[in-house]
């Protein structure tokens, strides 16, 4: 199932892209997000998948997952597969 958006974020960002996914809902804007579409865990398969039915890719970037492997590996896959990516910088 395709959808608007996938949202990247390290784990101790989730209260700012749980947020973001919650506008996203009220707005009629779908999206999918880890907390919420794979809350116990998954496979990397899910995931790129996610990533690839996606029309655009949300990447929240902090402190926090500017060096978390997995946000660096689904920004390469968004980019690798030429999915426009949005950054929203939380911090310094």
């Amino acid at each position: 199932m395709s959808h608007e958006a996938y949202i990247c974020y390290d784990e101790k960002d989730k209260k700012v892209s749980d947020a973001i996914y919650r506008i996203f809902q009220e707005n009629n804007i779908s999206s999918w997000i880890k907390s919420v579409d794979m809350p116990s865990g998954g496979s990397v398969d899910k995931i790129t998948n996610a990533i690839e039915q996606s029309k655009c890719f949300i990447l929240i970037y902090s402190q926090n997952s500017k060096n978390t492997n997995y946000v660096i590996t689904e920004t390469d896959i968004a980019f690798s597969r030429d999915i426009p990516i949005v950054v929203f910088k939380i911090d310094e």
